[in-house]
């Protein structure tokens, strides 16, 4: 179903689905936002959500979760976060720019990330820290930035083709 990547949208087609098309499991989807209108829908009607693909940790807190909602082999923020600074811990890079999508999950990250750079690696400086929106085409003005701050590494989140514009970007700007 085509949520638009919007909530607004996504409760309505939940809606549809529960009320008319009478689905009594739901499975997905792409972006904690839209995941999370998916599990309030689900516990409101009673049916199940099974998450398979959101990884934010907001997702499992007790705003968010409730009796309806399973979360299956999806790795959330905490655990790709924590992996990343043990890895950054053996390395030289010592100064981060935060560049994540602007939405829950984005957001989430830089939080995670933040807390376990410092956990693992003390030393380690956050220079900078910006969030974009979904589906942005023209990195540039990021990538300006980054590049101007120092950052030994880039430390990012975000959606396949945003991901993919992002590392196109930033090798024609030599970051």
């Amino acid at each position: 179903c085509d949520t638009q990547v919007k909530p607004d949208i996504a409760r309505k087609v939940i809606e549809r689905l529960i009320l008319e098309d009478k689905v009594d499991v739901l499975v997905g989807t792409a972006g904690t936002h839209i995941t999370i209108v998916a599990q309030m829908m689900a516990g409101v009607h009673k049916k199940i959500f099974v998450n398979n693909c959101s990884y934010s940790d907001l997702l499992l807190d007790e705003k968010n979760w409730n009796p309806y909602v399973f979360q299956v082999m999806a790795p959330n923020t905490t655990q790709w976060t924590l992996a990343l600074a043990q890895y950054y811990a053996k390395r030289p890079e010592k100064k981060f720019y935060i560049l994540c999508q602007d939405y829950a999950y984005g957001h989430a990250y830089a939080e995670t990330f933040k807390a376990a750079i410092k956990q693992y690696k003390p030393e380690a400086q956050i220079v900078g820290e910006d969030f974009f929106p979904l589906f942005v085409k023209d990195f540039a003005p990021y990538l300006t930035k980054i590049k101007a701050s120092g950052a030994d590494a880039i430390v990012t989140q975000a959606w396949s083709a945003d991901n993919e514009n992002l590392l196109k970007q930033s090798r024609q700007f030599g970051v």
